[in-house]
């Protein structure tokens, strides 16, 4: 657990310690925007992503590409993995769409132009909303994924006539490590946790002592989706998670920016 303390005495996060589980390679923007409000970025990545187990089977898929209506992609890491494994550029009449615009972001930095992407709030339950202003009957739909990830959008999508494959591209594993948390009453005590994925939920409790449990479940969470503050108060937060809009590195420090002024006008 590393932190980079900006010299800078004023700004809206001074004297804020506020951890942040991105995975590493992903973790420095919003690091950068914590610090440049003087406030701690306490970088814990509660994930590691990696290529997929099976490489020869997400090859296979791919090459399959021309059989399948529409392809969705879950992240950014489906992006990146699914297009090193790509043999030639994605199929002119396959339509892509998204879950988030972090991840439209970086089809279009491939210059792929995204047919399907929620409007307002990114959730699997947006984008169905809309994929289905067409009928879904018997479209073949394929989702790059990492491994283990939430089936709902493919049973929904099921339930609407589509045929669905999943093609797991990147893997997200634990890393080996603990998260040692100062005492609640320290000044170096942690403000606030910063969660965007149910997994990375799950992985930072287990990677937390049983004896520093009370701490963490104690602290203020922000979580980028609904789904990932319901996954936080499983795991017994006793303080209800703030949602961020979605979790993109602006709208999660927008809500860190709230955060603080909430927190300040408390004072």
């Amino acid at each position: 657990m590393t932190n980079r303390h900006s010299d800078a005495s004023t700004g809206l996060l001074a004297g804020r310690n506020i951890l942040v589980t991105r995975p590493s390679h992903q973790a420095e923007t919003i690091c950068n925007l914590i610090e440049n409000e003087a406030g701690a970025a306490i970088r814990f990545p509660v994930l590691e992503i990696s290529g997929p187990q099976d490489i020869e089977q997400c090859q296979s898929r791919l090459e399959q590409l021309n059989g399948y209506d529409i392809a969705i992609f879950v992240s950014p890491n489906a992006v990146s993995y699914a297009l090193q494994l790509l043999p030639e550029r994605l199929p002119a009449n396959l339509k892509l769409a998204v879950v988030g615009d972090a991840t439209a972001a970086s089809l279009h930095k491939q210059g792929y132009a995204v047919e399907y992407a929620p409007v307002g709030t990114f959730n699997s339950e947006a984008l169905l909303t809309e994929l289905t202003r067409s009928s879904l009957i018997g479209k073949r739909i394929v989702i790059f994924r990492g491994n283990g990830g939430r089936e709902l959008l493919g049973d929904m999508l099921r339930n609407h006539g589509a045929q669905v494959d999943y093609c797991e591209v990147y893997r997200r594993v634990r890393p080996d490590t603990q998260l040692i948390l100062p005492a609640a009453e320290s000044r170096q005590r942690i403000h606030l946790v910063t969660v965007t994925s149910g997994n990375g939920v799950k992985n930072l409790f287990d990677l937390t002592s049983e004896l520093q449990m009370p701490i963490l479940q104690n602290i203020q969470f922000l979580a980028g989706s609904d789904h990932v503050a319901a996954v936080a108060q499983l795991h017994g937060c006793r303080l209800e998670p703030i949602v961020a809009k979605n979790p993109g590195d602006q709208a999660m420090f927008s809500a860190i920016r709230d955060w603080a002024v909430s927190e300040e006008s408390r004072r």
